[in-house]
């Protein structure tokens, strides 16, 4: 359970910054706001660019992102739809943006569950931010490591929760 709990608090999270609503018009999704600045845009959808999700309307919306994401040289992040909120009524699209030279706010691509219809609170989280190191790296396979793993995994059929909690699992902090 760890890992799963730990998913919810890695990087930052970018809430929505107001309420939106969103109506069905003529079977595709408008969405509405009352201030300003607009916390969304739509956009053409290029469907041999940008695939459209499945179980989703084909209306391509983008987060207009007002948080500046500014870090030290050498990183990126992965912004993505917040870990393991499959309940949120939109997808956010993932991408990979590099995040120490200034490139603005940044736009990031989601679509609506097709036929929802209702509020979005302000406050809802709607983006992921995940940043990391880039340097080369490469996996090593290492085959007496490939045996000690196979042989813990037999011992961690004998317990039926928390072996990963006990022996593994190592506290994450962003700060």
């Amino acid at each position: 359970m760890h890992a799963f709990f730990d998913s919810f608090n890695m990087g930052y999270i970018i809430e929505l910054s107001q309420d939106i609503y969103v109506e069905i018009i003529d079977g595709s999704p408008r969405i509405v706001w009352h201030s300003k600045p607009d916390p969304l845009d739509v956009r053409e959808v290029y469907e041999n660019i940008i695939p459209i999700p499945h179980g989703y309307s084909n209306t391509h919306f983008i987060w207009n992102n007002y948080n500046i994401l500014n870090a030290k040289k050498g990183y990126s992040a992965i912004v993505t739809h917040p870990f393991n909120r499959h309940d949120l009524p939109f997808i956010s699209l993932t991408g990979i943006m590099d995040i120490d030279v200034l490139v603005g706010n940044g736009n990031i691509p989601f679509f609506i569950k097709e036929g929802f219809e209702g509020l979005i609170p302000r406050g809802t989280p709607i983006l992921q931010v995940i940043p990391f190191k880039r340097e080369p790296w490469k996996i090593n396979k290492d085959e007496s490591l490939i045996e000690k793993n196979n042989k813990e995994n037999v011992d961690k059929k004998r317990s039926i929760i928390g072996w990963y909690k006990y022996n593994r699992w190592q506290k994450k902090e962003f700060s």
